[in-house]
């Protein structure tokens, strides 16, 4: 009889994840169908099959850098012992790919795993990260409506955005001073000394600016004719759509967002897909081919630390 909650507790996990999985392959059925609805398939092929590859190019050479660039930003967050470049890479791979392919950010958990150590003081370095990441979409949310007269029904959306990102950053900042002063915490969550904001800031910087750059270049590639404003609109669109644990692989939530976007600046549906299934393969296979050499080449193991 002891065992009978055990077994309905299995059973409803089991029940809960199946429904999960039913529910977000029927939602991303149903945003592709939005997506594709009305489109003419012919024709989204004709504008990728006259796609111009010096952009193409351009956009792939700054998504393969990027994790580079974030596996470095990272190394700068730890403090005492650091654990090496290369994990560090390995793992910022990983987690792109695993937070594209299964939704509740579970990126983020393997790489906790992934680097070793003290996992608490890792998740703290993440926490720092997400708070670098969040500051960079603030300010773009901010500067959107000093550059861009927006439809007036984005107003009151875009707003709710900047507020409740601006309240989470006052909430981590409030508790980035206030943890410290305690001591089991201040093992966790260490703030970077200032000799190191120039690379945290310099480094955020271009993640950011290059994440803007491959939308405007995957644009120009396709020859959709949006202008440069329209690369910014849809990288907080996309920002905002794929937060929310989604579809796996983003598909479907990926493409209806893209086609979104860009009608506000009055592109056919037609090069507005051709552009959401272009810039969708170029965010995620690189990640993905990376992460998988590394799981080739490279065997599980403990990572190495060095000196910070």
């Amino acid at each position: 009889m002891g065992s009978l909650p055990v077994v309905s507790m299995l059973e409803k996990k089991v029940f809960l994840r199946t429904a999960r999985v039913v529910l977000t392959s029927v939602a991303a059925a149903v945003l592709f169908y939005l997506a594709v609805r009305g489109a003419e398939l012919v024709q989204v092929w004709q504008v990728v099959k006259e796609m111009q590859w010096s952009f193409f190019s351009g956009a792939l050479v700054l998504v393969l850098i990027s994790p580079f660039a974030r596996a470095w930003r990272w190394k700068e967050l730890f403090r005492g012992k650091v654990p090496g470049y290369g994990s560090l890479l390995r793992a910022v791979v990983t987690g792109q790919t695993l937070n594209f392919v299964i939704p509740m950010r579970s990126g983020e958990v393997a790489r906790v795993f992934m680097v070793g150590g003290r996992r608490l003081q890792v998740a703290g370095t993440l926490a720092l990260e997400k708070f670098l990441d969040l500051s960079c979409f603030l300010a773009l949310c901010l500067l959107l409506p000093l550059i861009w007269v927006m439809p007036q029904w984005l107003e009151g959306p875009l707003k709710s955005v900047t507020l409740t990102t601006g309240l989470y950053l006052s909430m981590v900042i409030a508790l980035a001073v206030i943890l410290p002063r305690i001591k089991w915490t201040a093992q966790i969550l260490h703030i970077p000394r200032l000799e190191k904001l120039p690379v945290l800031l310099g480094t955020s910087f271009f993640l950011w600016s290059s994440s803007v750059l491959v939308n405007y270049f995957v644009l120009l590639a396709l020859q959709v004719g949006a202008p440069f404003i329209a690369a910014i609109v849809v990288l907080i669109i996309l920002q905002v759509g794929i937060a929310v644990p989604s579809t796996p692989g983003k598909l479907g939530v990926f493409q209806y967002l893209a086609v979104v976007g860009l009608s506000l600046f009055g592109v056919d549906q037609n090069p507005a897909l051709a552009f959401g299934l272009v810039l969708h393969l170029v965010v995620f296979l690189p990640s993905a081919v990376m992460a998988a050499l590394f799981w080739a080449t490279q065997p599980a193991r403990q990572p190495v630390e060095i000196s910070a």
